[in-house]
């Protein structure tokens, strides 16, 4: 995979920036950088593993793992995922990627278009997009977080 750009950086560290702080301050789990790798699935059959990195990722403090084992994948589901699109990533894989966090447990999952502006949210039984014009809201995943996507890609 080729190295993220500074904008997919950026928009991606400030989101992370934006969620944490909520997060900590309603003392409500954790969140995971870039790169974190989770264990989405184990096929029966070769017991092989199914390990996704997104972007961002929040774990509810209930179901964190105590204590955080020091090494390895989480083998926990995050409750959220966040995908930062690249201009390189081919729609057919991310919708691919999209449906196993959904497969798997995630209970939202938000793939951000720094290009466009917007963001799709993405549950188990529907889809929403948001523009720049809009507030992202954390459903039941995140009670109460708001986010100002004008505030969120102001350069």
């Amino acid at each position: 995979m080729p190295f993220a750009t500074l904008y997919h950086g950026i928009i991606a560290g400030q989101l992370t920036g934006h969620l944490g702080l909520f997060i900590r301050q309603n003392d409500l789990g954790v969140v995971t950088a870039a790169g974190t790798g989770f264990v989405m699935c184990v096929n029966p059959i070769s017991g092989k593993e199914s390990i996704l990195a997104p972007d961002i990722a929040f774990i509810r403090k209930d179901r964190v793992p105590q204590p955080i084992p020091p090494t390895g994948y989480g083998r926990v589901v995050p409750d959220l995922v966040v995908e930062v699109v690249s201009p390189n990533d081919k729609p057919d894989e991310l919708e691919e990627k999209i449906v196993q966090y959904l497969r798997a447990g995630v209970r939202l999952v938000w793939a951000l278009y720094p290009r466009t502006r917007t963001i799709l949210a993405h549950t188990a039984d529907k889809g929403m997009r948001f523009d720049e014009t809009m507030s992202l809201d954390g459903g039941d995943v995140l009670p109460g977080f708001t986010l100002s996507l004008a505030e969120l890609f102001k350069r």
